[in-house]
């Protein structure tokens, strides 16, 4: 968690635009792969890559594709997002069925 933390903080060191979203997305699928491995290598792929994400892969620049939102997540339904908030946060906040 340190070294997310750590990342985050040094934002300003990637620029703006394309580019620092284009490094910024490519640090997170590094990040997420080896705890969330499907997400990881699904922006690993639409970044360009054909490999698993890497940290010797990191710096060779691929060329990113059009994803579609739909292929990374699926719409919810309140009642699964409800199972996940506290038990006082159920109750104060109701969200619409």
């Amino acid at each position: 968690m340190h070294q997310v933390e750590a990342w985050i903080e040094d934002q300003t060191a990637f620029g703006e635009g394309a580019p620092a979203a284009y490094w910024w997305l490519k640090g997170l699928a590094l990040l997420a792969y080896p705890i969330m491995p499907r997400f990881g290598a699904k922006v690993w792929h639409a970044l360009g890559h054909t490999d698993l994400p890497t940290v010797q892969g990191f710096t060779q620049a691929g060329s990113p594709q059009p994803m579609p939102r739909s292929v990374l997540f699926r719409r919810l339904k309140a009642a699964e997002l409800r199972a996940c908030l506290p038990l006082g946060l159920r109750e104060e906040h109701s969200l619409p069925k």
